[in-house]
């Protein structure tokens, strides 16, 4: 948008020239063209964005794969990114990717590369508030905070709880009641699991969902320098 002349939201910036301009953003599915989400997801990224793109095409791609089961739509995504990374440099279209498929990461299924650059948003804790911040950093996100963002949408403060006992426990879980929770909060807090429970404004909601995703970008360097706002 900054080659036709749109604003940057930064102080300046050094912009290279762009031939193509490919994204995979929010997919739904069409009874007139039927096909499901995930065959478009295909359509626009492994089709179009792996086929046709050069080293100056500007990639944008957004929760990849969320149409199919994760195994299958991470393994894809996965793959995706491998497919670039094995080009020469010069090849390598400038993508930048957002997702919740924080397996990818952990289970090592990147190849390594220096093209490669793991991002994150930052977050702090003020007392018992989740503060979003809104800066971009380097590193991993450990957690999509699902039980934070839970608790903004109204779900009961309850119903979030054994949510998050259930994820504690990795394994057999008790039935939930008086005197059946050998994975209850006393168990949690023994075994120094972290306080979920932070409190914040509704309005911030929308921003909490969209922006805890882990961002994977890669790039040429230089071709892409920002001064910070």
């Amino acid at each position: 948008m900054a080659l036709i002349g749109s604003d940057v939201p930064a102080k300046e910036a050094e912009i290279g020239l762009v031939d193509g301009l490919f994204t995979r953003m929010q997919s739904r599915e069409s009874v007139s063209v039927g096909l499901s989400t995930f065959m478009i997801d295909l359509n626009q990224v492994m089709a179009q964005a792996l086929n046709s793109s050069s080293g100056n095409s500007l990639v944008l791609i957004d929760e990849f794969g969320k149409g199919t089961n994760t195994v299958d739509g991470m393994s894809l995504l996965a793959a995706s990114i491998s497919h670039w990374l094995r080009k020469v440099p010069a090849a390598v279209p400038h993508v930048l990717l957002a997702t919740n498929f924080h397996s990818v990461l952990q289970m090592g299924l990147l190849p390594s590369s220096g093209l490669l650059s793991l991002l994150t948003l930052e977050t702090a804790v003020d007392g018992d508030e989740l503060v979003f911040l809104y800066q971009l950093k380097e590193g991993i996100c450990q957690s999509s905070y699902a039980a934070n963002i839970a608790t903004l949408a109204g779900l009961p403060t309850s119903l979030v709880q054994r949510g998050v006992e259930v994820q504690a426990c990795g394994g057999e879980v008790p039935e939930f009641g008086p005197g059946g929770q050998e994975c209850g909060s006393a168990a949690l807090l023994e075994r120094g699991a972290p306080a979920l429970w932070w409190r914040a404004a509704a309005s911030q909601l929308k921003s909490a969902a969209l922006l805890y995703l882990s961002n994977i970008f890669l790039h040429h360097p230089g071709s892409l320098e920002f001064t910070t706002y």
